[in-house]
């Protein structure tokens, strides 16, 4: 049996993995609605538009994806947790590298 202080750690860590899902997610569909531009010569106007939302849309869920990943890492340091991936050099487990979008 765990003691409470580590089932909550365990459910925050659990918490952090559904929100990360949740906000790939979320950049998914923005970038799938970049690529709708993709082959067109002249875009209207209200599709630039939109598309311009889409791309902020994108670099925020981008964001928050890098302040997530980096909260959990930080949790999963805290909580001395075993992730499966080799300990580093000074014997800690990390995640495995978020490979972040570049725009």
């Amino acid at each position: 049996m765990l003691a409470p202080e580590e089932q909550a750690g365990y459910g925050f860590v659990y918490a952090l993995f559904a929100d990360l899902a949740a906000d790939e997610d979320r950049e998914q569909v923005a970038w799938a609605r970049l690529r709708a531009i993709e082959g067109l010569q002249h875009p209207s106007n209200a599709l630039r538009d939109e598309l311009r939302l889409a791309l902020q849309e994108a670099r925020l869920t981008n964001s928050d994806i890098k302040g997530l990943h980096e909260l959990l890492q930080s949790k999963v340091e805290e909580m001395a947790l075993a992730t499966g991936y080799a300990a580093g050099a000074a014997g800690h487990w990390h995640l495995p590298a978020y490979r972040y979008s570049t725009y």
